[in-house]
């Protein structure tokens, strides 16, 4: 099992590409994600921190991991650059977390 892109933290898995997170990566995720469920997790984070790009395929299976875990069980969070320019871009910045200042971190 390719559990490289996913992290288990109890109920939480944290999804963390470095560089592009793109059609090629997906799959892997995916794979890592469903093992997470498995183990019981029940919430998901993506942390950009590491991540350069993402691609429609990324959007595409966030927006669907988003629905399957609920609104309220999934949030991203260290977009920057590219990264936050297409969340931004797709209205998908609802998804970082901000500060009480209202800046993403």
């Amino acid at each position: 099992m390719n559990m490289q892109y996913v992290k288990i933290d109890g109920a939480t898995a944290t999804i963390n590409v470095e560089g592009r997170f793109d059609l090629c990566k997906t799959p892997d995720v995916l794979a890592g994600l469903n093992a997470a469920y498995q183990t019981g997790c029940t919430k998901v984070v993506v942390d950009f921190i590491n991540t350069s790009f993402i691609d429609s395929s990324a959007v595409n299976i966030l927006t669907k991991i988003q629905r399957k875990v609920k609104a309220e069980n999934f949030s991203a969070k260290n977009a920057s650059g590219a990264v936050l320019a297409l969340l931004k871009t797709g209205n998908l910045d609802e998804w970082l977390k901000t500060n009480p200042k209202g800046e993403y971190f």
